[in-house]
């Protein structure tokens, strides 16, 4: 019986080691499905447009900036001039605000790109996200098969082990069996040797009952037959009693008598 149980706890860390392996898998699993999402995040941080990078601002789509004054200089001038300031001052001021304009312009045209631009750096990003999702759906067919045949691997050890373990707990209810069986023979033995003992003592006591019983009655008329004895001794001795106390009255009497005579 101790073979069986040690069987059981040498295939328990077995099982144990196949879990831990189907979990394993699993993990490198996510972490590929989450390096595919790393790297997808990259390539959208590596766009133009995500960082913050300037287009040329000699695209021919782009129109120069002094071309893209949408106010009439000279009647800001001489609006300044109607509210007072002197012609020069107005001229400089007006120079100022328009180089002012400008930069902002440049800096503007640094910032933004065309719709053409953005509709080819648009068309780079989902070519780049095409070939992601194929690479992510090749790389989850190939995880999925292995993972669907690891798990098939520890479905098959499973199988056998669960064999194993009935097979173990077969023997091992056989083995129960057969030493309950031996078990309840032995009682069975022990119990008609002691019923076989128990019968002889009462005999035995039946037959010293029976002596003692003899003893007893033999005593009984020992002692009837002495007391029936010292019944008659009593009796013997008592009238021998009462006639000497009757002799020794009747010589008092006789002597009584004969001293009264002689003394009238």
């Amino acid at each position: 019986m101790a073979a069986p149980m040690a069987t059981f706890w040498q295939v328990v860390p077995r099982l144990r080691l196949s879990s831990l392996n189907l979990i394993l898998t699993g993990n490198n699993m996510r972490k590929s499905h989450y390096l595919c999402r790393q790297s997808f995040r990259k390539l959208m941080l590596a766009t133009p447009a995500a960082h913050g990078m300037s287009y040329s601002a000699e695209s021919p789509a782009l129109i120069p900036a002094n071309q893209m004054l949408t106010f009439d200089t000279h009647a800001l001038v001489r609006t300044l001039e109607n509210g007072g300031m002197h012609t020069d001052q107005a001229e400089v001021l007006v120079e100022a605000f328009v180089k002012i304009m400008q930069s902002n312009l440049d800096h503007m045209n640094k910032m933004v790109v065309t719709k053409a631009q953005q509709e080819i750096g648009m068309q780079q990003v989902m070519s780049h996200i095409s070939a992601i999702k194929k690479d992510m759906i090749v790389l989850e067919k190939s995880e999925f098969s292995t993972l669907r045949h690891e798990y098939e691997k520890q479905e098959m050890r499973l199988h056998q082990l669960e064999q194993r373990l009935q097979d173990e707990v077969s023997k091992v209810k056989s083995g129960m069996l057969l030493d309950m069986n031996l078990e309840r023979s032995r009682a069975t033995e022990a119990h008609t040797i002691s019923e076989k003992a128990i019968t002889q003592l009462q005999n035995k006591m039946d037959i010293e009952q029976s002596h003692v019983d003899k003893t007893i009655s033999i005593l009984d008329k020992k002692i009837e037959k002495e007391v029936a004895n010292l019944l008659a001794t009593f009796e013997r001795y008592r009238n021998d009693v009462i006639k000497y106390a009757a002799g020794a009255v009747m010589t008092c009497l006789t002597l009584c008598l004969g001293f009264f005579r002689l003394w009238s």
